[in-house]
């Protein structure tokens, strides 16, 4: 608890009846400067089927390669302050500046307000679709044999095209890099902050598929045969001219190739830049983590620890989980004031089932689930 003193809980408020809760509006103040989607790359034309004149070549066109997605956007870099420019009403205000614009944001402070910022790179292009090589055209038929000539065979059946390949997915676009700056007294604003900004780089686009072949065309029929006996004067002739053959079919066009995926974007940086008094700013790249670690006693108005009871913590330790290097500490009392922000958010998992429970319960307790937590004295443990 920010201002109160350590050495007497604080007053709760009555227990909550079995009705559920109205939930308070959280005030969310969102700072977003995420970079734009790549545009997705054109699908190829498919190719045109063989024939269709006398001089038209009986082979399939091919189809067009897809076009290649654009790479996504660069997150925006914000660079934003964050100061308490006095009180209204009881109530600490808060100025967030952009740097970039010098657009100004008051709010009041409270409990539940909470801040965001993003900025990712933007989603790289889906690569186009390959066009479909055309289809062969049949071969033609064959001339049928006569008296006086024999009969030819089938043509050859045209060739299918080959289909295009697919376009490659787009880049994702790299992260902004952000910078929070606050005075050293104020970095208790930073609690506001329910995680580290997200500056995450933009998924790589799809890639595009292939084109598939044409398919080829039949082979012509062979001409009919010719079949006759005749009398030429006093001698008996014969003429027997035998079929044409058909004629082979085309070839199988050849699919195209798929396209490759889009490399990912890079993360941006992220920067917490503290303002000292007697001394040079101090840089961060991580935001504090306060986590629960032990407890000394639990008590509830029922004497039973279940979702949304309120419960009262005695003798809470905490941990600063931010990392040892780069991680920003947590406030320091005798330098933050406790403009009006009440609650440390604690990270407290409830439950003895899993290892990785973060708040250590004293007693044979296990709730499924997150509790709702009154934290009444933390004590503020320094970091290893």
């Amino acid at each position: 608890h920010r201002g109160a003193s350590t050495n007497r809980p604080l007053p709760l408020s009555p227990p909550p009846s079995r009705a559920p809760a109205k939930r308070r509006r959280s005030r969310m103040i969102r700072i977003t400067g995420n970079g734009r989607d790549g545009a997705d790359g054109a699908h190829g034309t498919h190719g045109k089927a063989g024939g269709g004149g006398w001089f038209a070549s009986i082979d399939g066109r091919n189809g067009t390669p897809g076009g290649h997605g654009a790479p996504g956007e660069k997150g925006q870099d914000i660079v934003c302050g964050l100061k308490t420019i006095g009180e209204v009403d009881g109530i600490f205000q808060c100025e967030m500046t952009q740097k970039s614009s010098g657009e100004a944001t008051t709010f009041p402070l409270a409990r539940n307000s909470t801040l965001e910022f993003s900025s990712r790179g933007g989603t790289g292009g889906k690569g186009g679709i390959g066009g479909a090589g055309g289809d062969g055209a049949s071969g033609s038929n064959g001339r049928s044999a006569s008296r006086s000539s024999p009969a030819s065979d089938g043509g050859r059946g045209g060739d299918g095209g080959n289909g295009g390949n697919g376009g490659d997915g787009g880049r994702g676009g790299n992260g902004g890099d952000v910078e929070l700056i606050v005075e050293e007294h104020d970095l208790d604003l930073l609690i506001m902050l329910n995680s580290d900004p997200d500056v995450a780089g933009g998924a790589g686009g799809v890639a595009g598929f292939a084109g598939r072949g044409g398919n080829c065309g039949a082979g012509g029929a062979g001409g009919y045969g010719y079949y006759e006996q005749y009398r030429d004067g006093i001698k008996e002739i014969t003429v027997n001219h035998r079929a044409g053959r058909d004629g082979p079919p085309g070839r199988i066009g050849v699919s195209g190739r798929n396209g490759q995926d889009g490399a990912a974007g890079t993360p941006g940086r992220v920067t917490y830049t503290i303002n000292q008094k007697h001394a040079a700013p101090l840089k961060y790249s991580a935001l504090f983590s306060a986590q629960a670690t032990d407890v000394d006693r639990l008590e509830t108005s029922t004497g039973i620890v279940e979702p949304g009871m309120q419960i009262e913590i005695y003798g809470l330790s905490v941990f600063n989980a931010a990392p040892p290097i780069g991680g920003l500490p947590t406030p320091d009392p005798s330098i933050c004031n406790g403009h009006g922000i009440e609650v440390l958010q604690v990270s407290c998992r409830f439950g003895l089932k899993s290892k990785s429970t973060l708040l250590l319960i004293k007693s044979d307790v296990c709730v499924d689930g997150l509790c709702s937590v009154l934290i009444i004295t933390p004590m503020i443990n320094t970091p290893p």
